[in-house]
Order: structure tokens, then sequence, then C-alpha cells
């Protein structure tokens, strides 16, 4: 079975965003990997900092309340900006696409984006822009889905959603477009179990994963073969730091 996906597929970010479950950011490990990795990246106080895919605000705030960072948020999603300027005043958004940051070259010490670059696609033009608004030597924060089965992804192109699933791929295949781009890999850590975790909460929420999955394809086969491939692919969740390398 197949699906044919559109630009009218449902955004689960987007769906979840509007939930409890937001309140420490819609995605494995929360806040707590969040700390995690502005603790290893080292940056100083005054900083300037990006987050990518900013959602609701969420590490906005955290950033706000824990670091000294000069932070600004950017997200392509207005419903997403809708409920962050809502629920936190103050914080600096910005409406863009990851691959049109509206920042001069070598803007920032370090951007951060969690579970975001597997929706889109790891794409090298994503990349590239990333690299371009570093400063050299600044430090790339990722979070993120990736594909411990690489021969699952093929099931997962045409789900009848967006989510971080849709563009995982295997960890081989993250370091090398990375690396292509011009960042070089300080370290990777595997988080899988915060995914598990994940899981069990959306479990608690909804009753079953089939019910969840149920609020973006109603029709039985449609659950069952959405279960079916996420199951091939194996997901699993990473931290990864890297550094933009200067050019020779």
């Amino acid at each position: 079975m197949t699906f044919s996906r559109d630009t009218s597929a449902k955004k689960v970010y987007e769906i979840l965003g509007a939930t409890d479950l937001a309140a420490h950011g819609v995605r494995p490990g929360g806040l707590k990997l969040t700390q995690r990795a502005l603790d290893l990246a080292g940056l100083e106080p005054g900083s300037r900092f990006v987050d990518v895919g900013c959602g609701t605000g969420v590490t906005l705030e955290f950033i706000r309340s824990h670091c000294a960072y000069l932070a600004v948020g950017v997200d392509h999603s207005s419903a997403m900006l809708r409920f962050g300027n809502a629920q936190h005043s103050g914080l600096e958004f910005v409406q863009a696409q990851g691959e049109n940051l509206p920042f001069c070259k070598g803007y920032a010490d370090g951007l951060m984006s969690e579970c975001v670059l597997s929706l889109m696609n790891y794409s090298d033009k994503v990349l590239n822009e990333f690299y371009r608004v570093l400063k050299p030597r600044g430090k790339l924060l990722l979070t993120d889905v990736y594909a411990r089965n690489g021969t699952g992804t093929n099931r997962l192109d045409k789900l009848p959603f967006d989510c971080c699933m849709n563009g995982a791929i295997p960890k081989q295949g993250i370091i090398k477009r990375l690396e292509r781009c011009g960042f070089q890999i300080e370290l990777w850590e595997d988080h899988s179990q915060l995914l598990k975790d994940f899981a069990v909460h959306l479990i608690l929420s909804y009753g079953s994963l089939d019910d969840f999955w149920g609020q973006f394809a109603s029709d039985r086969g449609d659950r069952s073969e959405i279960q079916k491939a996420v199951s091939i692919l194996k997901p699993g969740y990473y931290l990864l730091i890297a550094t933009k390398t200067i050019p020779r």
C-alpha cells in the first residue's frame, strides 16, 4: 500500500503543538536533552543563537531563563508561531524557511535544530544555509530521528502526514551530508530510549499508538500500514554537535 502526499498533508507537529505535550517541547527528551546539547556546545554568554524550527518557542523560553544568549527563533509554520506569541511574551520570532534564513553570513555563534532536519530531508540547501549563517567555528546542535534500518526509509516517503519519520535516514547518511557541507562532527550520542519514552507518553495521552495514528489516517488499513512502516524503519534518536570548519 502506498500513500499520495500533497500540500494538505496533516502536520503532526502542529497538532501536538496545541496539546499539553508541548509544554516541554514536542520531541523526545524535551528540555533535558536541550540542556545537555547546550552544555556540551559550551557557548559563551552573549552568543548569538538561532533556533531553527522553534515551534511554539519552548526552547527559546528555556534559553531566556537559563542562558545569556541573544536568541531568535525561526519557524515556517504560522500556526506554531501564533501559539508561541500567545504563550511567550518578549521572545523574538521570525517566520522563514530553513533554506532561506533572514540572517547575514556569519551571524550566529550557535544554531540549533530539534527534530526538524528530517522534515526537510537533510537537504544540502538547508545545511548549506546553516553553514552560511554560522560564524567560523560556530556550533551546530541537532537532535532528531534517524533510521536504524535504512531499507525501511522508502515506506515512509508517502505517509499521509508530515512528521520527523518521513525524512529519517541512517546515521552514516546524516554524517556524510554534514561533512559534505563543511561541518566537522564533534559528537554523536544515541538517545533512542527517549524515543521509546515519547511513544509511551503518546499512548498515555491517546490510549494507544493506533488511536494516535488515527489522527492522521482514519482507515484501519492505513493505520496498520503506518505502524508496519515505522516498525521496519526501526527509528532511533540522536544528539549531534558539529563545528563549522574554516574554509582553506
